[in-house]
């Protein structure tokens, strides 16, 4: 999978935390993507030919959204490039 190094980067942060939530503060401060939507759509757009998906969530705490992310919807094949070549699960 050829990857920017700004999905690279988110992709590889989701993919560290999988299957939990991400919070988009950490996310955006441990990876220093600032532009995290876009990433976020490019990575789906390659994640419905690569066999993922990345989930988002929102919710109100007291008056303030909160917004959370998590990579679904994959098995990584078995071999040493196993972060590149994904399978969805079935």
């Amino acid at each position: 999978m050829n990857l920017s190094k700004q999905q690279r980067k988110i992709y590889s942060f989701l993919d560290s935390r999988y299957p939990d939530w991400v919070r988009v503060y950490d996310m955006v401060y441990q990876t220093g993507v600032l532009q995290y939507n876009r990433v976020i759509k490019e990575l789906r757009e390659i994640g419905r030919k690569e066999g993922f998906y990345i989930e988002n969530k929102t919710e109100s705490v007291n008056g303030s959204k909160h917004s959370w992310y998590a990579l679904v919807d994959y098995r990584p094949r078995v071999g040493a490039d196993s972060k590149q070549q994904l399978l969805p699960v079935s």
